[in-house]
């Protein structure tokens, strides 16, 4: 099962998503550090969230990052207009 299709299984998205943006998250979601660079309005808040909720259901996002201190090597940031 790819992540979006997990991700589907427990999610009802308001819009479908593009075969391009499923392709992406399934490529991007299972690393442990990825970006999203596409165009503006391809996407990327939409890519993102569908792999952090993919990170959340395999046990790999942390819910409160007060618990312990942040881990550089595992996180995921939306940075909007910082390839302009």
């Amino acid at each position: 099962m790819t992540p979006t299709q997990t991700v589907l299984q427990y999610y009802q998205l308001p819009f479908d998503l593009y075969p391009f943006q499923e392709r992406t998250i399934d490529t991007l979601a299972p690393l442990v550090r990825a970006g999203y660079y596409p165009d503006m309005g391809l996407g990327k808040t939409v890519m993102s969230t569908v792999s952090a909720l993919y990170k959340t259901l395999m046990g790999e996002a942390r819910r409160n990052p007060h618990h312990r201190p942040a881990d550089p090597a595992h996180g995921l940031e939306t940075v909007p207009g910082a390839g302009a």
